[in-house]
């Protein structure tokens, strides 16, 4: 079966596009907006599955633009003005580790939530924000270092910002949208493999479920109006009481385009010939228009096409500013637990 992943977007964000796929896939041909080519962060037959988390690391000012005192209210997703370019966006603060305030300037935190017993075989981080100054905008804190940021577990002490809690992505794994000019949008990602699959991790385990703390810091980006910044991680997990399945995680990126569809083809899509077929699906993009309800992803072939929706990130807003896992809204930024 050939398979045609389509993004209809009718308004433009930037995304750094990420699919975990439980069925296994051929490298795909890009198309159209793509900027660069998607290709294979993780392939593998494992009995297990993969798991995904992830934060912003800007926020809606409640002190500086025309609708500041809105922002507690768009935090909760309520109100009139829900999109990033209504608000002034600047950097989200909090304990990074035991490093001085000093050492890093943007922070947020994620938490991983696995079956019970579960064991990471493959962490790929992904982040990106924007370096396009407009008017009335603080430019990054050095744009030269979008490359590199911090990433620890709640238990690693970073005392200082090189003390084994520092991520470079390689050069072919950073992509900025006129780079020559240093403007637009940017995303890079790294393998931090290594730091998540030591067996004596410090995971809280509540039941069926085992759950692990994560935090980036120092993510480059300019703040100001219309501006997104931010991170995802994808794990890979072997559970021994879960059933085999094929697992791809691609990494690649797309300027989105303004009036057409955009569509990513994986050719030799291959599914079990008959019955069901069951697969779990996971993005990570940056986009802070919560209230266009505009946007959409379907998976396409020849016989019929699926949409990709669930109740957190409907059909026609797939792209909506939420971070969810399976129909579930994690409580990043709703007031309740800006810590995260």
């Amino acid at each position: 079966m050939n398979a045609t992943f389509v993004r209809r977007i009718i308004f433009g964000i930037s995304a750094a596009l990420i699919a975990g796929f439980t069925e296994p896939m051929l490298a795909p041909d890009s198309q159209a907006v793509t900027l660069q080519n998607l290709s294979v962060a993780y392939k593998g037959i494992i009995a297990g599955n993969f798991s995904s988390t992830g934060n912003s690391v800007l926020t809606c000012s409640t002190t500086v633009g025309t609708y500041a005192s809105d922002c507690l209210a768009a935090r909760k997703r309520q109100g009139s003005h829900l999109n990033n370019d209504d608000f002034t966006m600047t950097n989200i603060k909090v304990p990074f580790g035991s490093l001085n305030s000093t050492d890093y300037f943007n922070s947020s935190q994620g938490v991983v939530v696995l079956p019970t017993g579960s064991v990471i075989v493959h962490a790929t981080l992904f982040w990106g924000g924007s370096m396009r100054i407009n008017v009335g905008d603080s430019p990054a804190v050095d744009s030269t270092k979008k490359n590199q940021v911090l990433f620890a577990r709640s238990d690693q002490n970073c005392i200082t910002a090189s003390d084994g809690c520092a991520v470079t992505a390689l050069p072919e794994d950073v992509y900025q949208v006129n780079s020559a000019t240093n403007l637009g949008p940017y995303r890079a990602s790294a393998d931090v493999t290594s730091m998540l699959n030591n067996a004596d991790l410090a995971w809280t385990v509540s039941g069926p479920h085992q759950s692990l703390t994560l935090g980036v810091a120092n993510i480059q980006t300019v703040t100001g109006r219309d501006k997104s910044a931010g991170w995802g991680l994808m794990v890979v997990y072997q559970n021994p009481n879960t059933e085999p399945r094929a697992i791809t995680i691609y990494k690649g990126f797309a300027q989105e385009s303004l009036v057409e569809d955009d569509a990513f083809i994986f050719d030799g899509f291959r599914t079990a010939a008959t019955g069901n077929v069951h697969a779990d699906f996971g993005l990570v993009a940056f986009d802070g228009d919560a209230a266009n309800q505009r946007d959409s992803i379907s998976l396409v072939d020849a016989k019929g096409s699926a949409m990709i929706a669930d109740s957190i990130n409907p059909d026609n807003n797939i792209a909506n500013s939420t971070i969810s896992t399976s129909g579930i809204h994690s409580p990043y930024l709703n007031n309740s637990s800006l810590s995260r």
